[in-house]
């Protein structure tokens, strides 16, 4: 007789889960020297150790809910007082109306892709994880959360040649890729009424949403002048969300009251949407053309939201000698123009030679200037999360304007892009069919409604130690109803799964621990229960022991079936161990002495699928014995060979 000891090599859980040579489930042991077993064998299990996590379960019913903004436990607000919405989250799941069970690996993939798509925010998206959470020696102790976002998008430039029509039936602005310039499509500059219209001449970019941790637009419009720097020509440059709802043809939320638009004076700018844009536009017929900054806000006294000019002049202490600026004369010599978004925070700039930028409009003007809230941009919040490149040139083929920079967040998690729903929540709820509703609310909220006098704070950036922080942000997670601060979570339910019994909202208000600059992580109060509701078996693949599964209706390589429980009456957990009380021997048929160099060896289920719950190191111990009734003398124990 003869013992066989094999084992995967590596000690851990972080194995290559595509791997079948190393895995705990599912590896091979390559022998120095070749094993030599003689006629008439047979082998059984002498023992087994493995790492078991068992399985969980994942239910259309399991939900939380995510919230990027101000800590609202501290602040003793409800969420409804604020331009941000609790986000349901919910795991990945393969049939989205059948459980699953799943081992811990797969499930807290799944858990993570619902942790992130509940956070479609460009500089968050794809940063959240949800991993199990460990003892050294592979125990397992509940789940880790790690909430998190990206770093300062200041020095970055990622200008993606993903334009296109804003206008889904007609051609857009011409794009150059290599010069990275958009010219006019059709029209002239010799007159007002040959401009051409605005539906054939604006394009939109596709790719990469501007980062709000001061992530930047540089625009040159040198181009866009005539001589001595004057501009001849209506143009308008800005941010605006993805529009992929009912009105995605013309670039459009469901509830734009473009009609409703004011201080348009160029037939379509106002049907034009944009959530930020600077014009060059008349007051009249035959005037000069002034420099114009509008926002999509509440429409007064109507149900929706347009384009509304932003009064950038009309306040004691403006830097504008209180009126518009006249860029028919341009006595500044202004050719280039910026937008930067901090946090919730639009600042908009023109300047010189790409530089000697000037501010126009901000909330940073409200402090130092004394703007009040017509005066400075709403803030860039939820429904202003993913905020994307418009332009629009009228005067034909020679007008155009270099896109100089793009503070844009590059991110391909979970197919983050223009159209993405996961990436995006504005295109979520407008493919639930809530644009018109839920959306609409939210940017209808007294931060968007000139006429109401609460003023609303402006969250900016935090520098302090070079950590480029969202001022007062944090993401907050509900795992059970807190509609006392977010409303609409009544249907949270994840407390127990998680082992967050005591704390039904994740956040600084309920010790989270500091993870890195700008992250904070969340360990598991009590350790969640587990089951494991599927049998385990052990393979020798590669030898000529024959059984049948006759559930799967085919021959198999199976040699031993694990009991539920392991010798200490365990059923999941580290080190159980099992060892068969009577060995049940296989017959080899080998009437020949039968050359081993490999041994490969599985664990499956009963569909004789690999028991991926295992973890860390499996190890097996196998028995080979001569069969009494062929004893062969010359060939009568296992051996190896040079």
């Amino acid at each position: 007789m003869s013992l066989v000891i094999c084992s995967n090599q590596y000690d851990g859980i972080d194995y290559d889960k595509r791997s079948y040579a190393n895995s705990p489930f599912s590896f091979t042991n390559s022998l120095k020297q070749t094993m030599i077993v003689p006629p008439h064998s047979a082998v059984a299990l002498q023992s087994i150790k493995i790492n078991k996590d068992g399985l969980l379960s994942l239910s259309p019913g399991d939900a939380w809910y995510m919230y990027f903004g101000a800590n609202l436990i501290s602040s003793t607000t409800n969420s409804l007082n604020t331009p941000y919405s609790p986000i349901r989250a919910a795991p990945e799941l393969t049939d989205s109306s059948l459980s699953e069970d799943v081992n811990m690996n797969v499930w807290c993939e799944r858990i993570a892709k619902g942790f992130n798509r509940g956070v479609p925010h460009p500089d968050a998206y794809g940063f959240l994880t949800f991993t199990p959470h460990r003892t050294g020696g592979l125990g397992f102790l509940g789940y880790s959360i790690v909430t998190d976002y990206a770093n300062d998008q200041s020095g970055t430039n990622n200008r993606p040649d993903s334009w296109q029509s804003a206008y889904l039936l007609d051609d857009g602005l011409t794009y150059d890729h290599a010069a990275k310039t958009l010219t006019g499509f059709s029209g002239n500059p010799t007159s007002t009424a040959t401009f051409g219209p605005v539906d054939e001449n604006t394009s939109i970019m596709t790719k990469y949403p501007l980062s709000h941790n001061n992530g930047s637009m540089d625009v040159d419009i040198t181009n866009l002048q005539g001589a001595k720097s004057s501009f001849t020509t209506h143009w308008q440059v800005g941010l605006n969300r993805a529009c992929t709802g009912t009105n995605s043809y013309a670039n459009q939320s469901s509830f734009f009251t473009g009609d409703q638009s004011t201080g348009f004076h160029q037939n379509g700018f106002n049907e034009n949407q944009f959530d930020f844009v600077v014009s060059c536009d008349q007051t009249a017929d035959g005037s000069d053309r002034y420099l114009k900054v509008h926002h999509m806000i509440d429409t007064p006294f109507y149900n929706g939201c347009t384009m509304t000019e932003i009064e950038y002049w009309n306040f004691v202490g403006n830097d504008w000698s209180s009126a518009r600026y006249n860029m028919s004369t341009n006595s500044a010599g202004y050719d280039s123009l910026r937008f930067t978004v901090k946090n919730e925070v639009v600042m908009i700039s023109i300047g010189v030679g790409m530089a000697g930028f000037k501010k126009i409009a901000s909330f940073e003007n409200r402090a130092l200037l004394g703007a009040g809230k017509t005066n400075y941009p709403k803030p860039a919040a939820q429904s202003c999360w993913n905020l994307y490149p418009k332009i629009t040139i009228l005067g034909g083929p020679t007008k155009s304007c270099e896109f100089v920079k793009w503070g844009g967040r590059v991110n391909a998690y979970d197919d983050m892009d223009y159209e993405s729903q996961n990436g995006d929540w504005v295109n979520r709820m407008s493919a639930q069919g809530l644009e018109n509703s839920v959306v609409s609310q939210m940017d209808q909220g007294y931060w968007n409604d000139m006429l109401d006098v609460t003023e609303y704070v402006q969250r900016e950036n935090d520098a302090a130690g070079g950590k480029n922080l969202l001022a007062d942000t944090e993401i907050q997670t509900i795992v059970s109803p807190s509609i006392q601060y977010f409303n609409g979570t009544d249907d949270a339910n994840m407390s127990n799964k998680w082992g967050f019994q005591s704390r039904p909202v994740l956040s600084t208000s309920s010790g989270a621990v500091a993870h890195g600059d700008r992250g904070y992580k969340y360990i598991s109060d009590q350790v969640p229960e587990i089951t494991s509701t599927s049998s385990l078996f052990v393979r020798l693949d590669d030898l000529t022991q024959k059984s049948v599964n006759a559930g799967v209706g085919r021959p198999s390589k199976i040699i031993y079936h694990l009991p539920r429980f392991d010798n200490s009456n365990r059923e999941v957990g580290t080190g159980l161990y099992y060892e068969p009380g009577q060995r049940t021997y296989l017959c080899l048929d080998n009437s020949e002495p039968l050359q081993i160099s490999d041994f490969k060896i599985s664990i499956c289920n009963e569909s004789e699928r690999l028991a991926r719950d295992l973890t860390g190191k499996t190890i097996i111990c196998l028995h080979f014995i001569k069969d009494r009734e062929k004893k062969d003398e010359k060939h009568d124990e296992v051996r190896l060979i040079q």
